[in-house]
């Protein structure tokens, strides 16, 4: 046995029983539990398959399915968990607690430059398993050693309290989390006392560090919270609605899981068939000052999917205030239900700016969420001497939706000055949105979007028919491009899967994204 660097055991806590031996010389089996998860390239993203999930320093291995998931019979002296695929960057789990069946989702991100090292950062920490937390300000040092360090350093590093949070300030939102996004090789995160105010008891600090090819180590610290007393009689949380929200292309979502008001407004838009309601989201996510507000950029995969789950609720602010909310998922109908998050009622206030409104949204971000697989809710409302359930809600999330252009193609030149404009759509729910747009991006003179058309329900469209286009023709031997926006969405407007939105025509965020169904092509003659 062997003692990593880190200072964590891994198996050596077992010695004892690994020399105890029945009366043949057979080694006394070890007590075992399961572990499970699912693997996903990033927060609330895609699942990856094929990947190896393995006790460290022992044989105890099996390899993720299609959807990510994995189980796994681990012994219960178990501490550290390791996660590798070819091609990409590898993650370590370090001082898991196996003393009973443990779910552990975790994130393993394609290597940035396969021949930089895939090896997870050393990493050591002054925060002691059973230390006291609560009473003051908390500050974490951190210790990082990378491999290779002259061309892969530390990159960035994220803590939080309760449940593993990423560096994502949006899909976040809720989390008890202090963010480095320039980590340096010795680092400290602080916490005030005030973010252990939803907390009471036993609880874990994650500490996640990368490193610039995305090697990952996920460091926990079992912990416990001393806070001040919080009792009353609290009332049960009322008007649950869920709203579930899938994105294909993942670097447009953004600004609108930033803004917990999201939910009224997508719900707003779906109902006027306009527009206007989307477009809002850009204004409240500059001008409000709501839940984990935050500059940072999204984190953004280059294909697949981002699924998340808004659970807006409401709670009688002249009843006693609860220490926390816990939001619960159950996948089975409500047979079982797994904890989601807990949060203070500060940090899921739907809008900061109301303290007393009453209005509240926790965000569902697990990787376990699943296309077409029903999500069960239930928010409970905790003090230290009494707890109080809502009344359940559900919601099935949307698969991927998918724009593909068909004519003109990419690249096409002598296209006609009137062209008919022709595309696809798959992973339709109840109704669609979409928008086509030609744009002149070479000779606009200040004015690209030659054409925006409401094209719902079609999959051709005349360019002008509508008559709204910038002039009745396209130049003849000039350059354009076009693209589609859309979104689709089910009867009862509580799940929504949005396939692309280029150039912010549906005003999901404020700035151009960076990628998207784009063809380019070349008019000809009269």
């Amino acid at each position: 046995m062997s003692i990593r660097s880190s200072g964590f055991l891994l198996l050596a806590a077992s010695a004892g029983l690994l020399a105890a031996c029945n009366q043949g010389g057979t080694p006394a089996p070890l007590p075992s539990t399961t572990l499970s998860g699912v693997i996903s390239s990033q927060r609330a993203g895609e699942a990856v398959a094929g990947a190896t999930v393995s006790v460290e320093g022992s044989s105890v291995t099996t390899t993720t399915d299609a959807s990510g998931h994995y189980t796994l019979s681990v012994p219960t002296i178990t501490k550290n968990v390791v996660i590798s695929k070819a091609d990409y960057a590898s993650t370590r789990v370090e001082n898991v607690d196996a003393s009973a069946p443990l779910v552990l989702d975790e994130v393993l991100r394609p290597s940035f430059d396969p021949a930089l090292p895939t090896t997870p950062p050393t990493v050591t920490t002054d925060l002691q398993d059973g230390a006291v937390v609560g009473g003051s300000d908390l500050s974490i040092k951190v210790d990082t050693v990378t491999a290779s360090p002259d061309l892969n350093g530390t990159a960035t590093g994220i803590a939080s309290v309760g449940v593993d949070a990423g560096s994502s300030g949006y899909l976040n939102a809720g989390r008890t989390r202090v963010l480095l996004q320039a980590l340096k090789s010795s680092d400290t995160f602080t916490f005030k006392a005030s973010d252990f105010a939803g907390f009471s008891g036993n609880t874990d600090i994650h500490l996640d560090i990368y490193d610039h090819n995305g090697n990952r180590t996920h460091l926990i610290r079992h912990v416990k919270v001393s806070s001040a007393a919080v009792a009353g009689a609290v009332v049960a949380p009322t008007g649950l609605t869920p709203l579930a929200i899938t994105f294909a292309d993942t670097h447009t979502y953004g600004p609108l899981v930033s803004t917990p008001q999201s939910s009224d407004l997508i719900r707003q838009w779906a109902k006027t068939g306009s527009t206007a309601g989307l477009k809002a989201l850009a204004a409240r996510a500059g001008s409000v000052s709501v839940l984990n507000s935050s500059s940072l950029t999204p984190q953004a995969a280059s294909a697949g999917t981002v699924t998340w789950v808004d659970v807006n609720f409401k709670y009688d602010p002249a009843a006693p205030a609860p220490r926390s909310f816990e939001l619960y998922r159950s996948q089975d109908g409500g047979a079982t239900y797994t904890k989601v998050l807990t949060a203070a009622p500060t940090k899921v206030l739907k809008d900061a700016t109301k303290p007393t409104s009453g209005l509240y949204v926790m965000r569902d971000n697990s990787s376990q969420l699943t296309a077409g697989v029903q999500a069960t809710y239930k928010v409970r409302a905790v003090s230290d001497s009494a707890s109080q359930d809502s009344a359940t809600t559900s919601v099935t999330p949307l698969g991927r939706y998918t724009l593909t252009l068909g004519a003109p193609a990419q690249g096409a030149t002598g296209v006609e000055t009137q062209p008919i404009f022709r595309w696809k759509t798959s992973g339709a729910s109840d109704k669609e949105a979409v928008l086509l747009l030609i744009l002149d991006r070479t000779q606009a003179e200040g004015k690209p979007l030659q054409w925006q058309s409401d094209v719902s329900g079609a999959t051709s469209a005349i360019y002008n028919s509508d008559g709204a286009a910038l002039t009745p023709y396209l130049q003849p031997f000039h350059a354009y491009d076009w693209q589609l926006a859309g979104v689709t969405y089910n009867t009862a407007e509580t799940a929504f899967s949005i396939g692309a939105d280029f150039f912010n025509s549906l005003g999901i965020t404020a700035n151009p994204v960076e990628s998207g169904p784009v063809n380019e092509f070349v008019t000809g003659g009269y």
